[in-house]
């Protein structure tokens, strides 16, 4: 009967490890394979980005009363009672029988808390994009985590002022949070946001390892990739055990070890498979991500240029005129203007076209020009860098081993990198 038990969660046991390799594994493949975005050039699909938060009405966390973009915090109770329950014994002579007996119990009872957020911005040297911490994994820092009793000032804090039943007057607190202007990873899903014609990063169903998190990403990956070698080896020793214990032979313990080993294989031949597969993707969408900002390019700024010389050419006809009514205006003697109810028919013209044209716009008109070109420009530049990111993650698995060869049996071939000739195109015209 032991041995079954025994079997059977070993089984159970077996079965969790292999799960927990094959999530883990897929996790610190899609942190390593995914290239960092600006957030000036954050792209419809999964993204991955570091910045500070940002917000401009910021939360206050209840116990630190840190400014934050994120909290979670709990305040419990301590009780301990003294309960009588039925226990079972077995005599001398191996039969069971049942005895009522107290025992002491105890536990922590929640009392208050709650999780709050808000959207707010990720900021790096580029720009900023939204972010919806809603349904995310945080991984937030610990602000708090304090045990005290009634006579510490804490005790009452956020807390009701009663006891709970059978209480043992110790409370615990704790709070984390994700501070204002906390350096967070992000690693998601972008869409296109319901109040304005923009980007931002929130949960997808599609893509449920929705992370932010106040930790590196060298210290993310280096954590699920302990994890994905811990579940691995627990799975092998665990195979190792199920052959023991059928055959009671240590020879059957390396049979487990060749049977563990080589379960774990098709799982990490799919999770390969697939890695390189949304790696082609990405490579494929990165280079589709250049192209449409080399034709916003294109659409956008001549017409802006050819808007701007016209208003250009305008705006100094308009000077032109202003400077002949002033010059009018000069040679007036100031006296017949002085005559009660009456105003200058020259200077009733100046009126009228200061009141036409208030600010002439020309220079704001070439500084959003400027202002334009170098976004754009910018853009493109930071899409070409992020295909060629992704694409030298494709060939770096294409040719190592022996994942190169789960690469070539998917159908995966060596991509080519942007090239300075095909970046250049369609030329723009910016004489003005």
């Amino acid at each position: 009967m032991l041995e079954i038990v025994a079997t059977v969660l070993s089984l159970t046991l077996g079965t969790y490890c292999y799960v927990s390799f094959l999530k883990n594994e897929r996790l610190r493949r899609r942190y390593e394979d995914m290239p960092t975005s600006k957030t000036i050039a954050v792209f419809i699909g999964d993204v991955e980005l570091k910045g500070k938060a940002v917000l401009s009405v910021p939360l206050t966390a209840p116990l630190s009363q840190r400014p934050a973009v994120w909290y979670t915090w709990s305040v419990e109770e301590e009780w301990q009672r003294t309960e009588i329950v039925p226990v079972t014994k077995t005599d001398d002579k191996g039969k069971t029988y049942t005895v009522m007996e107290e025992q002491t119990r105890s536990g922590w009872t929640p009392i208050g808390g709650g999780t709050l957020w808000r959207r707010f911005f990720l900021k790096d040297d580029t720009g900023a994009v939204r972010i919806d911490p809603e349904n995310a994994k945080v991984e937030p820092i610990l602000t708090v985590y304090k045990d005290c009793g009634p006579s510490d000032p804490f005790y009452y804090q956020n807390a009701p002022r009663t006891a709970i039943a059978d209480s043992t007057g110790r409370r615990r607190f704790s709070e984390s949070i994700v501070p204002i202007d906390a350096d967070l990873f992000i690693s998601g899903r972008s869409r296109v946001r319901d109040d304005a014609v923009a980007a931002e990063v929130a949960w997808d169903k599609e893509s449920p390892d929705y992370l932010i998190s106040v930790n590196p990403e060298e210290k993310i990956t280096a954590s699920v990739r302990s994890a994905a070698i811990g579940s691995c080896v627990f799975f092998v020793l665990i195979a190792c055990f199920v052959f023991y214990a059928f055959w009671r032979e240590i020879p059957m313990a390396f049979w487990g070890l060749a049977a563990g080993l080589g379960s774990l294989l098709p799982g990490w031949v799919w999770i390969v498979h697939q890695s390189m597969v949304k790696l082609k993707n990405r490579a494929k969408q990165a280079r589709s991500n250049v192209d449409v900002e080399l034709q916003r390019r294109y659409a956008l700024i001549n017409p802006l240029v050819e808007a701007v010389k016209g208003i250009r050419d305008h705006e100094a006809e308009t000077q032109k005129k202003i400077a002949e009514l002033r010059a009018q205006l000069s040679v007036r003697k100031v006296s017949d203007a002085k005559e009660e109810g009456v105003l200058l028919p020259v200077a009733k013209q100046v009126i009228a076209v200061l009141e036409a044209y208030p600010v002439l716009k020309s220079q704001a008109l070439f500084s959003n020009l400027q202002k334009n070109l170098i976004e754009t420009e910018d853009r493109i530049a930071l899409a070409r860098q992020y295909y060629n990111d992704t694409v030298e993650y494709v060939n770096s698995r294409r040719e190592s081993f022996p994942e190169g060869i789960v690469a070539k049996l998917s159908g995966v071939k060596r991509q080519d990198y942007f090239h300075a000739e095909a970046f250049e195109r369609p030329p723009v015209q910016i004489e003005i």
